[in-house]
């Protein structure tokens, strides 16, 4: 794919001559340790989400619950991803309409329509093999999700396209208006870009038709707020103009402010801005201007009705600019409302930021040895860059690197785990060992910047929210509510605030690929339950469905209640609490000591948000028999078979909550 400017021809080539070679050997993803070379303060990694699709150009999730990821092929087929798994049967193939020979030729884009869970509309956006730029609307089969009825197809633009190697645009979205956004390309005709009676160098905006079209019946109309809606000699779709080749453009799904950005000619890559409340009309400036240089003529040109970028580079940096989105998503904190964009030759990944004064700062956060052709963006704010190589869609995470310093979690984790690692007592970790440890930047919005430091232990997760606290307190360190969010779907980002999601569909305790096994979700449904009475025999059983069934055999193992927490009105089995209040010991001011295990049982283990439960569950291949019970920031097991210093253990909720977190 080639987006640069004319001059970039022979380097480009040469670029698209290397993917095609990858695209056609490379069997497996590049390992995230060899994919960049770091510049910032921030790791920057690649996870990836979908792969197996030829040459992608873009990347979609369908606005349905479903979780459904659509990548667009340059060849002209739309493969879906489910559940990391991509499907052998394409969802759209209309290779044979789509021109893909060239380096700027292919199939660009999809979006699906604001309603598309009730009409289940999209549009797709494409070179033509009958010399046309098209967007097309497309319906879903009624009989199959996963295909798109070839039958449906209505053309709302099929725009002439003289020069289909180069400058054809190619973006394609819905707006926070609920209007479709086309951006087109100056087809290689500069002055095209600021004439208003052509569509090409353009930013459009149509609302598209959802129901029949008849044949000879255009199939959207002119929002009637258009800046051209009224205007003579001048075409009523176009939104914006004086644009060159601008290959993405996005809306910050939290502002609705919008992000432009154009491929420049010989010298300057850009990216322009526009407000949220903006009536639309701006001239972006081309070919007056190159980003913020005069073009033409090359000096003295006429600025004053033209809207400058934000931000430029030149091409001692890059050759073609690859624009992104803004990042309100939650795994990556750091960048949140961060602009993300990259330069397809260099591999350059830059973040963009608004200061204080309403000024840009840009940063550049990595720099990619992947051929970057799009950034793409989730349901849940995430954002993706999809590659040539491996034909993949990678999901961009940024973390705090290592080496980390971190004095106030190693003597947290020592006082109860140093023992352990060093094989003066057995017993079962309380967070995991030391070397297994994640250090990740997180987003709360109590937290200064908005972001608190967090490590990862298999056991659990330790935090620092508030690093201006005493750090000699006990909840300087705290290790957060993790299951209290596992079982009730709510991913806490701030005091108050939340990201609402699915309790986690992961098993509490033994192998994970143990089908029977309650999960974190299983427990949902008994947070209400009354409790147990004090003295109590614990004879409930729960099931992977979360039914709860009372067997008298289970008496049969002696486990009674101790405790009847006052503030959760749940009560807690006795093996839990005697564990709780265990001694052994630990590390104390440097020294080794008898001591209480938890000389808080809140902070370790936060209070019972469940009742304790039996459950069959596959441990190391084998069912056994567990009691569980579930705390606000951890779930105890209780295995009667085990040696009785690893009866009573905390289970790996660090790791378990990491996973449902980032989507692992």
């Amino acid at each position: 794919m080639r987006i640069g400017g004319q001059d970039q021809r022979n380097v480009m080539g040469q670029r698209v001559g290397l993917w095609l070679m990858a695209v056609a050997l490379l069997a497996s993803a590049l390992p995230v340790q060899q994919i960049g070379a770091q510049s910032s303060a921030l790791e920057i990694s690649f996870e990836v989400a979908a792969s197996g699709v030829p040459a992608p150009m873009f990347m979609a999730e369908a606005p349905d619950g479903s979780g459904r990821l659509f990548t667009v092929s340059k060849l002209g087929a739309i493969r879906a991803t489910i559940d990391g798994e991509t499907l052998s049967q394409p969802f759209l193939d209309i290779s044979e309409q789509v021109n893909s020979e060239f380096d700027e030729s292919g199939m660009y884009a999809i979006a699906f329509h604001p309603q598309f869970i009730d009409n289940g509309l999209f549009f797709v956006t494409f070179n033509s093999v009958d010399g046309t730029n098209k967007v097309v609307r497309y319906q879903v089969s009624e009989d199959d999700p996963n295909q798109a009825d070839l039958e449906s197809e209505a053309v709302l633009l099929a725009i002439p396209d003289h020069v289909p190697k180069y400058h054809n645009g190619g973006g394609l979205a819905f707006g926070p208006d609920g209007y479709l956004y086309v951006s087109t390309g100056d087809d290689t005709d500069e002055e095209a870009a600021s004439d208003l009676l052509s569509l090409k160098g353009k930013l459009l905006r149509i609302d598209p038709l959802t129901g029949p079209v008849a044949t000879g019946q255009p199939a959207y109309t002119i929002p009637p707020d258009n800046p051209f809606a009224e205007v003579d000699n001048a075409q009523p779709e176009i939104w914006a103009y004086g644009l060159r080749n601008p290959w993405r453009f996005s809306f910050d799904r939290e502002t609705g402010d919008l992000y432009i950005s154009d491929v420049g000619q010989s010298d300057w890559e850009e990216v322009n801005f526009q407000p949220a409340n903006s009536a639309g009309g701006q001239n972006y400036g081309w070919p007056t201007m190159e980003a913020s240089h005069c073009f033409r003529p090359l000096e003295g040109c006429d600025t004053s009705a033209l809207t400058l970028p934000v931000v430029e580079y030149s091409h001692a940096e890059g050759c073609a600019v690859i624009g992104g989105y803004v990042y309100r998503g939650t795994a990556s904190p750091a960048l949140f409302g961060s602009y993300l964009y990259a330069d397809i030759c260099t591999g350059n990944l830059w973040a963009l930021e608004r200061d204080d004064t309403g000024g840009w700062e840009q940063s550049l956060l990595t720099t990619v040895e992947l051929t970057i052709t799009s950034f793409s963006e989730d349901a849940s704010g995430e954002v993706y860059i999809t590659t040539f190589e491996n034909g993949a869609a990678r999901r961009i995470v940024a973390s705090a690197p290592e080496p980390f310093d971190s004095p106030a979690f190693e003597a947290t984790w020592a006082r109860t785990d140093a023992p352990v690692a060093d094989g003066i007592v057995a017993r079962s970790w309380t967070w995991g060992p030391w070397d297994t440890r994640e250090v990740h930047i997180e987003r709360y919005d109590e937290a200064p910047d908005g972001r608190r430091t967090v490590v990862y232990f298999d056991k659990s997760r330790m935090e620092i929210t508030y690093p201006d606290a005493d750090p000699t307190l006990t909840w300087y360190v705290t290790n957060g509510l993790l299951v209290n969010e596992l079982v009730t779907g709510r991913l806490q980002i701030g005091d108050d605030l939340y990201e609402l999601r699915e309790p986690a569909e992961v098993n509490v305790a033994g192998d994970a690929n143990d089908l029977n096994g309650p999960t974190y979700a299983s427990f949902a449904g008994v947070l209400d339950a009354p409790p147990l009475a004090m003295d109590e025999t614990v004879d409930q059983r729960i099931d992977r469905a979360g039914g709860v069934t009372p067997d008298n055999d289970l008496a049969g193992q002696g486990v009674v209640i101790a405790v009847v927490d006052e503030i959760t009105n749940h009560a807690i089995a006795a093996p839990f609490w005697e564990f709780m209040k265990s001694q052994g010991p630990v590390i104390e001011s440097g020294e080794l000591q008898d001591g209480a295990l938890f000389p808080d049982p809140v902070f370790a283990t936060g209070r019972p948000i469940t009742d304790p439960y039996w459950a069959d569950v596959v441990v190391g291949g084998t069912s056994k028999l567990v009691l569980v019970q579930c705390f606000e920031r951890r779930c105890l097991t209780y295995t009667p078979d085990n040696a009785p210093e690893w009866q009573v253990e905390a289970g790996n909720v660090g790791q378990h909550y990491k996973a449902w977190r980032y989507r692992g």
